[in-house]
Formats: C-alpha cells, sequence, structure tokens
C-alpha cells in the first residue's frame, strides 16, 4: 500500500491527500492522514490541507475533529479556522460558523481580519 510506505516523504503524501481532495475521494484523503499520523513530517499544512477539504465538502464533524486533534498536538490552524467559517458562511449554516468563531476567541488563535472576511 503506497499509503504505509515508510519512505514516502511529507511531500508525496501531500501531493496524494491533495489529488483525492479535488474530487470526492475524501475517505482516501483520511485513510492516507491516519496512515501517517506520528511521523515527524506530519506539519500544520498537512492538517490545513484536509481540513479544508473536509468543511468544502460539507464534512464538518471529521474537519472539527481534525481540527481538535490539530489543538491538541500544539498545531497553530488559524487559517483552518479561518476556512471553516466562511465554508460554513457560504453554506448557510451560520450556528456553526459562530461558534467556531465563539470557541477561537476562548481558547483557538484569536480571530483577524482575514476571519471575518
Amino acid at each position: 500500500n503506497e499509503a504505509s510506505s515508510p519512505t514516502m516523504s511529507a511531500g508525496n503524501y501531500m501531493d496524494q491527500m491533495k489529488e483525492y481532495g479535488r474530487g470526492d475521494q475524501w475517505p482516501n484523503m483520511l485513510a492516507i492522514l491516519e496512515s501517517v499520523r506520528g511521523l515527524e513530517e506530519l506539519t500544520p499544512a498537512v492538517y490545513h490541507s484536509v481540513i479544508t477539504s473536509m468543511s468544502k465538502k460539507m464534512q464538518w464533524g471529521k474537519a472539527l475533529s481534525l481540527l481538535g486533534d490539530a489543538k491538541n498536538l500544539g498545531l497553530n490552524q488559524l487559517q483552518s479556522y479561518n476556512n471553516i467559517i466562511s465554508f460554513g458562511m457560504r453554506e448557510g449554516l451560520w450556528e456553526q460558523s459562530l461558534a467556531m468563531l465563539k470557541e477561537m476567541r476562548q481558547c483557538g488563535p484569536q480571530p483577524t481580519s482575514n476571519t471575518f472576511n
């Protein structure tokens, strides 16, 4: 299985996940993420890419779960918060978007002007 190959770099994983994220293959994207968790190369950018794709595909539960994982690892996810809020607003999910904004103000990265655009 290519996703579990120990010789693949984070860049290769990112390329694969981005390709899956362009279509409706988000379950494959999550499978790759699960297979590489624990690697030192797993960066905030990896989480951000997957969280953004989950938000775009309206997989809010998965996006929020991954955001929680990233926060628990101490990764800065300001852009992920911003994207979740933005996609939620576009889809009319006002309550969820406001809840995310409240969470940011209480315990997440502080909102910026980009959060409100």
